[in-house]
Parts: structure tokens; sequence; C-alpha cells
């Protein structure tokens, strides 16, 4: 499905409910990228093409940047990648064993389609988050109203001081998806919720599980349990969650995004229960020089100019694209990375003749 609606359209005919009686930010507050880029404005120059992951301020870029391409995001990921985008995550979800009792956060999870694919999958729980505003309106959008619960923020402070990290996690009021957030030094941000029924539920039947489904319309997954789909606008370096709470992280072609790496993966570590698992799913160079030389002209010289066309993006970001490709890790640097930060059985599967790469480890 081709997103084209104006940036500014994604609210129209929702409802945006907040338990704050003054919140300090809403939807249409945060429309900007950071430090004072527009979203019309070029995130990207030739000059810091040259090393992206350098860049001091490579955060404020990168939200502006895919704050810029969200209304086109999927289209453009489906069509230059000939639609191996989809099959990209479905093995990354597989390699990953999700299992019923799973509780998933996917970090950087841009319009939700990575999250989406871990709704399908059975897990009791999956929260999507990302700190790039127009990336998230829309992935929350497609499940129906957006709801802040704000009355969240700071609750994991009480997880700090005794309380059960696994209880904050699921809510013992509310089963699987809750969002909880903590103190310290993390920001709180904006919550969504959206409710996935695979068997609707007629207005005033009772739901036997006593969920919260207010403002919420619900959207079909295909699968036959009920779950929650809760998408959380937050920085990867700064999650707003307890530690210990969940049992899958997952990022997909976000993690060279970061501006501290190491700092990234200390989080996914921090936030995951022991024996839990991160699956990452990102772009690599193929090792047969025949076939990275194809895959980095189209790269570099076809889809940058095509897909800007298509998307009519201002920012630079399909420059962007490649260049921080060829510039990031290895597939053996990327599971030196993930060992030095403590994770175990670290393993990297290459997909499409080593086009993108699945990370999976497990926390100690």
């Amino acid at each position: 499905m081709v997103e084209s609606a104006h940036p500014g359209s994604a609210h129209e005919g929702r409802r945006y409910v907040t338990d704050d009686p003054h919140p300090s930010t809403g939807p249409e507050e945060m429309n900007e990228g950071s430090e004072g880029m527009h979203t019309n404005d070029a995130a990207w120059t030739s000059e810091l093409l040259n090393t992206p992951h350098d860049a001091p301020d490579k955060a404020g870029r990168v939200r502006q940047m895919f704050n810029a391409i969200a209304p086109r995001y999927e289209f453009v990921n489906s069509l230059f990648s000939g639609g191996r985008d989809a099959a990209w995550r479905r093995e990354a979800v597989r390699l990953s064993g999700v299992r019923p009792g799973d509780d998933v956060l996917d970090i950087a999870c841009g319009t939700g389609d990575f999250t989406r694919s871990f709704a399908k999958s059975g897990a009791r729980s999956v929260t999507g988050c990302d700190f790039a505003h127009e990336m998230l309106i829309r992935a929350a959008d497609v499940g129906g109203c957006l709801v802040s619960e704000s009355r969240v923020r700071g609750a994991c402070s009480n997880s700090e001081r005794g309380e059960s990290a696994r209880a904050k996690a699921s809510g013992s009021e509310k089963q699987g998806g809750e969002c909880t957030t903590r103190d310290e030094g993390g920001t709180s941000g904006n919550l969504y919720h959206t409710e996935s029924n695979s068997t609707r539920l007629n207005e005033g039947e009772s739901n036997g599980g006593g969920s919260d489904n207010r403002g919420s319309s619900g959207t079909e997954l295909g699968q036959r349990t009920r779950h929650k789909t809760t998408w959380c606008e937050a920085d990867a370096l700064k999650l707003p969650f307890a530690s210990d709470s969940f049992s899958i992280v997952s990022c997909a072609f976000g993690v060279r995004n970061f501006d501290d790496l190491d700092g990234g993966l200390s989080e996914m570590y921090r936030v995951l229960r022991s024996g839990g698992r991160v699956v990452i799913l990102e772009f690599t160079r193929p090792k047969n020089l025949t076939v990275r030389r194809l895959y980095e002209f189209y790269a570099n010289r076809i889809m940058p100019a095509a897909a800007t066309l298509v998307s009519g993006d201002r920012s630079g970001a399909y420059r962007y694209l490649p260049r921080s490709v060829v510039s990031f890790l290895t597939a053996e640097q990327m599971l030196e990375r993930l060992g030095c930060v403590g994770f175990r059985d670290c393993t990297a599967t290459a997909l499409t003749l080593g086009v993108v790469t699945v990370y999976v480890a497990t926390r100690s």
C-alpha cells in the first residue's frame, strides 16, 4: 500500500487521548527534526556523506531524515528491494524463535512493518519504539486511534525500588504490552496503544482478559489469540523501559543509524530478561566480489536517484543509505561488538547473497 498522505494528515479522523490534564507534547507539536532542523531541509550534504557515522549531530539528522521520508517509506522500501524486504523480516522473525509467552520490543520500528511481523507470530505482546514522530504515527495509525498513556511515565521507578520488573513489563492489572517507563535518565516519550483481535468482540461483550480497550477499534493480523501492540516514541539510546522487561528485542535496518552503537546494544541488553534474544536485521556488503560490485552499482548509482524521485525526498536520505552501509561494520565485527556487550551464542545468517544479515544472540 502506498503511503501518500501529507505528514500532518495522519491524525484526521483519529482521537488523541491523554491521561495528563496538561500534556507537554502532543502529535502536532513534534513534527520537526531536533536541533532546529525542519523536515524540508537537507539532512545530509556531500561532505557529511563521506563519513556519515562520524557526524557530531548524527542523531538529529537521522531523525529529520526519517520524519521527511515517512509518507512513502514502506512503498519505496518494497519497490527498490524488489519485495525482498518482507521476506527478510519473515526470516528474521523465524530465526528469533518466537514463543507464545514472549514479550517483544522492536527498536527503531519506523512505520511498524517489522513490529507487525512479530505481532503475526503469536508473541504475547509487541512494542514498537522509534524516535521519529512521523514514522511512529503512521505505525500506530494502522491499528486505529492513537492513545497516549502518559500516566505510565516514571512508573519504572517503583521497579527500581524493589517491585518485580516482570510485573511492571506485563502489568498485574493489564496483560501484555503495557509500556512502562523509567526515571534513570531515560525519556518517557508518548505512548500509543492499538488492540489487535483476530476474533472481533461485539460491543459490550466481555473480553475475558481484563484489557483496557478504550478508543481502540482493532485490526486483523491473522493470529487466533488476542494481543496488544504498543507504540512508544523514544530514543533507542535511552529506552524508557525497566530492566529485564522483554524476552526478545529486535531492530531492522536501524543499528547502523545509532549515534552510539555500543550504547544502543547495551540498552538492548539491559531491557532483555536473562536468556532473552536480540534479533538484528541489517544491510551488509556481499563477500563475493562480483555480487558486491553489482549490488553497490545499484545501491550507489541507480537507487538513490530513482528513490529520491519516487519519494520526493529532499533530505538526502537515499544518498545516506548506501554510504551508511559501506562504512558500517562487517558481519564479523558486528558479532564481536555483540560479544563485548555481554551477549553469548552470537550468530550471523546471510540472506540474498549477503546483501542483508540477521544477527541473533542471547543475553547471559
